[in-house]
C-alpha cells in the first residue's frame, strides 16, 4: 500500500506562481471576451437600424416619397413605421422582451416596460420640418451620406438611458447638428451606428464638435449642409 506521507504536494511558492499565471491570463482574456461581446451587440444594433431604414424607405414609397416625421397626428416617427417592422402594437404595454427599437448595448428606460425602450433617434431636419426639401427622399442631394437615424439616449434624463416608444410622447425622438446632438450616443467602441437615407448602415466615430458635442464623422444632415 502506498504511503501517502511520501507524496509531495505543491509548495506555497508554486501555488502563488499558478495563481499569478491564472490572474494574468484572466486579465488578458476578459477584455477580449468583453470586446467580442460588444462587437456582437454592435452587429445586432446595425441589423436593427438596417430594418428601421428599410421601413422608412417603404413608408416613403407609400407616402409619395415623404419620409416619416418626428411627430405627426400624435405619433412619433417610430410609431409611424411599426406596421413595417412587425411591431406588436396590441401587446406593447405588457411585453417584457425588447423590440427592434432597443439597442442591445443601450440602457433600458426605467420608466417603461422593456418592449417600448427606444435607443435610436431620428434626423430632426428630415423629421420635424421640411428643411431644404430634406423630408422628400427624391429631393435629397446625397442620400448615401445623409443621416436618417442614429444610436441615441434621452439627454434630458441626465443619465445614459434610452428614450421611449409610445404615441403622443416627445421622448428623445430626434437629434440634429446643433443643440440636440447631445442625444447621439457612441456606445459601440466609441462609435455610433448610423443608418443613412439610402438604407445602408455604418459605425461612425466622433467627428466635428459643434459646441454641444461631437457629430458622427462623415454624416450630412440636410441639403447644402456640411459633411462633418
Amino acid at each position: 500500500m502506498r504511503d501517502i506521507r511520501n507524496i509531495k504536494g505543491f509548495t506555497l511558492i508554486e501555488l502563488l506562481v499558478v495563481i499569478a499565471i491564472i490572474a494574468l491570463l484572466a486579465g488578458i482574456l476578459f477584455p477580449v471576451f468583453s470586446r467580442a461581446r460588444e462587437s456582437a451587440r454592435g452587429a445586432q444594433c446595425q441589423s436593427n437600424l438596417k430594418q428601421i431604414g428599410a421601413a422608412c424607405l417603404m413608408y416613403a414609397q407609400d407616402w409619395d416619397g415623404l419620409l416619416p416625421r418626428c411627430q405627426t397626428n400624435n405619433q412619433l416617427w417610430d410609431y409611424q413605421i411599426i406596421t413595417y417592422v412587425n411591431y406588436d402594437l396590441a401587446n406593447m404595454y405588457s411585453r417584457k422582451d425588447y423590440s427592434i427599437f432597443h439597442c442591445p448595448s443601450g440602457n433600458q428606460n426605467p420608466g417603461i416596460n422593456s418592449y417600448r425602450s427606444r435607443g435610436y433617434s431620428y434626423n430632426r431636419y428630415i423629421g420635424e420640418t421640411d428643411y431644404k426639401d430634406a423630408s422628400n427622399i427624391a429631393s435629397l442631394e446625397t442620400p448615401s451620406n445623409t443621416l436618417l437615424a442614429v444610436d441615441s439616449i434621452n439627454p434630458a434624463a441626465g443619465v445614459l438611458i434610452e428614450g421611449a416608444t409610445r404615441p403622443g410622447l416627445v421622448n428623445a425622438p430626434f437629434v440634429d447638428a446643433d443643440r440636440a446632438v447631445t442625444g447621439v450616443c457612441y456606445r459601440h467602441h466609441e462609435k455610433a451606428n448610423v443608418v443613412f437615407c439610402d438604407g445602408h448602415v455604418k459605425a461612425c466615430p466622433k467627428g466635428t464638435d459643434v459646441g454641444y458635442g461631437p457629430i458622427p464623422k462623415g454624416t450630412k444632415w440636410f441639403n447644402t449642409g456640411l459633411v462633418y
